[in-house]
């Protein structure tokens, strides 16, 4: 586990230091972006610091999704939505 964090750290702060020069100079849509990037980012860095079966990213938005996409998925018909919910 300390090795996990150890990497974590390491990944974390270059990424940090070598985006801070640059993030002064970015306007606040920029700035909220890259906010955004890193907290998902977090939450996979802890799933795999503790080794937790959570969601992903890609499980989260296909949760929030999973709607829609069906309706379109019906819109387009039957044959389609056999062929691309294959998968799901």
């Amino acid at each position: 586990m300390l090795i996990r964090i150890f990497v974590v750290l390491l990944l974390y702060g270059s990424i940090i230091g070598s985006s801070i020069g640059n993030m002064r100079q970015n306007n606040r849509k920029e700035k909220t972006v890259c906010a955004i990037i890193l907290i998902c980012s977090a939450y996979c860095a802890v799933s795999f610091i503790l080794k937790e079966n959570w969601p992903n990213v890609d499980d989260l938005i296909n949760m929030m999704f999973a709607r829609q996409l069906r309706w379109v998925l019906d819109a387009l018909g039957a044959p389609a939505a056999m062929i691309l919910t294959k998968g799901m």
